[in-house]
């Protein structure tokens, strides 16, 4: 089997809006925490595919994501209205109060059929929110919902470098939004904020 080499740079926050970071890797078969030190070195090494030229039409499912030439991926989809193709996609979901929200992940390997999934689209009822450009793919969405009102961070995957999108639905309309995630996210829980939230599980 070939194996893919995937890093996660994770920035959280707590209650009190303390940044920090989560530095997590994929060793073939599932997540595991890793070290700082240990993060930067592999990065270096994945960073240059970067400078590999582009792939020919000639194999237009290859052009999408960072697998190397010789490993096809199976590529899914996430629609947020309905619940995933879990053997596809790892999912979760909890209620806090009025808020509900659902994280979905990348499963990435499959141990039974050998396969190598990954997410290229996110979708509202049918309606594309994001999909994956070149070299890129979903590696984690997290979404909050209350009343009409939604938000969506996406991690995107770019040749093992992790970047941020965010979305906000007002009524039936997704529109990115490049500031304010986090003061949005902290409206959205204030009124349950004296509630405990579930034990989120980690994603594999």
């Amino acid at each position: 089997m070939l194996r893919v080499s995937l890093l996660s740079l994770l920035v959280t926050r707590d209650k009190n809006n303390k940044q920090g970071k989560v530095y997590r890797y994929h060793d073939g078969k599932q997540w595991k925490d890793g070290k700082e030190g240990d993060h930067k070195k592999k990065l270096g090494e994945l960073k240059k595919c970067e400078s590999e030229p582009a792939l020919s039409d000639e194999e237009p499912e290859l052009q999408q994501g960072y697998i190397p030439p010789r490993q096809k991926p199976v590529w899914a989809s996430v629609d947020l209205s309905k619940e995933p193709e879990q053997e596809k996609v790892d999912y979760y979901n909890s209620v806090t109060g009025d808020v509900s929200y659902k994280r979905y992940s990348s499963k990435f390997s499959n141990n039974d059929t050998d396969q190598i999934l990954l997410v290229k689209k996110v979708t509202d009822n049918g309606n594309t929110i994001w999909e994956a450009g070149e070299r890129e793919c979903m590696e984690l969405a997290q979404y909050r919902s209350k009343g009409g009102f939604a938000i969506l961070r996406i991690h995107v995957n770019v040749c093992g470098d992790v970047k941020h999108k965010f979305f906000e639905k007002n009524a039936e309309k997704w529109e990115e939004i490049l500031k304010a995630f986090d003061d949005k996210l902290l409206k959205m829980m204030h009124k349950e904020s004296n509630k405990p939230e579930p034990q989120e599980p980690k994603t594999r």
